[in-house]
């Protein structure tokens, strides 16, 4: 029977426990960066969201003046 000596069974259970500890610790870092992303996503979307709100509701306002200003320049030249 071959005779593995202590050191080695030392040196290969620890190495495994490191191995685990190290991929525990990556998969709760990436777990935690995926959870950013997904909240800078959602935040980006919203900013966008009231961005595009914002130009739309300039755009009507725009537009209602220049229909104040097409009324107020008919009652002018209807004089």
């Amino acid at each position: 029977m071959i005779e593995i000596p202590t050191w080695l069974l030392f040196v290969l259970v620890f190495s495994i426990v490191i191995l685990f500890v190290f991929n525990q610790d990556l998969t709760i870092k990436m777990n935690r960066i995926k959870f950013d992303q997904i909240q800078i996503g959602i935040i980006l979307n919203k900013s966008f969201e009231d961005i595009t709100n914002d130009v739309d509701n300039l755009n009507k306002g725009i537009d209602q003046m220049d229909q104040k200003y097409e009324k107020i320049m008919s009652k002018i030249n209807s004089r």
